[in-house]
């Protein structure tokens, strides 16, 4: 028999906006009614369009699920820090809307590496990919994302994600997702560095969520290029040369910078960029390609 802290609790989070959460809550509500611990869940939604705010209404009846609408859309960072201060349990697992459970003990592996502040569960992608329009991110997830606990662990707080991660509320509190970064991406880079920075450690472990919620290649663009403008300002406002170190993109830049050739790669890849489009919005795209678009934005800034 499994053994769990008797003292253990948990709140799960989920942030919602534009997504049918029905069928994921509906399976946590399964487990943690099967549970030998307390769980509440907490969704809340981030300003939906109405279709959407109508079919998840419906989990409220659940017992133990909290549902909340949000009057005016909140962002990434400011919904999360939300679900937190409203979670009452000693431990919260925050995931993503998009996400779905493929293992019927998911709530159980978590409570059993409790003995750890922060603990990562990983993302996983289905198989086959999927219609060629979502390729991108689908292949950028399995090449980039889908990685082993043991893979994570080598390099724990720059493997973080907000995707699927359990953490102790009162460690949460002291750090919180940064509101001040708009838009898409990157509060979770600065959140793993700032977890670095107090000496909190990581756990990974295998017990990932599998990503279902691809963008179509034009829209996962548009994020990239967002989330690159973010990491910017991040670095600008930080000002340390550890960070960029632990961000792959910025480290080229400072070796770009260092070896004085950023003039060159800059007009070298404004000419390649007509070229690296039709790649990556090919159905055959090439993840090297998206590494050189997200320098070239970079670049630009």
């Amino acid at each position: 028999m499994k053994r769990f802290d008797s003292n253990f609790s948990l709140s799960i989070c989920i942030p919602v906006y534009n997504w049918d959460v029905t069928k994921l809550v509906t399976e946590l509500h399964r487990q943690a009614e099967n549970a030998p611990f307390n769980v509440e869940i907490l969704v809340f939604d981030d300003k939906s369009e109405i279709e959407f705010r109508n079919i998840n209404s419906s989990i409220s009846s659940l017992k133990s699920v909290s549902y909340k609408e949000l009057e005016e859309n909140a962002g990434r960072s400011k919904i999360r820090n939300a679900l937190v201060e409203a979670a009452k349990s000693q431990y919260v697992l925050l995931m993503d809307c998009d996400a779905e459970v493929t293992s019927c003990d998911f709530i159980e592996k978590y409570a059993e590496a409790a003995d750890f502040d922060v603990v990562v569960g990983g993302t996983a992608y289905h198989t086959n990919p999927p219609e060629p329009q979502y390729i991108l991110r689908w292949k950028y997830g399995t090449e980039r994302e889908m990685r082993n606990a043991e893979t994570r662990q080598k390099s724990p707080n720059s493997s973080f994600t907000p995707f699927n991660f359990m953490i102790r509320k009162e460690i949460f509190s002291t750090l919180n997702f940064n509101e001040n970064i708009c838009g898409y991406g990157h509060e979770d880079t600065l959140f793993g560095w700032n977890l670095k920075q107090k000496s909190i450690e990581v756990k990974h472990i295998d017990n990932p969520l599998i990503h279902i919620g691809l963008d179509k290649t034009d829209v996962f663009l548009s994020k990239t290029k967002e989330s690159v403008r973010n990491i910017k300002l991040i670095s600008d406002n930080l000002n340390d040369r550890n960070f960029d170190d632990d961000v792959a993109l910025l480290r080229c830049l400072r070796r770009i910078e260092k070896y004085k050739i950023k003039q060159i790669v800059k007009i070298s890849l404004n000419l390649l960029y007509p070229f690296l489009l039709k790649n990556l919005k090919s159905d055959k795209p090439n993840i090297r390609c998206f590494d050189l678009f997200k320098l070239k934005h970079l670049l630009s800034l």
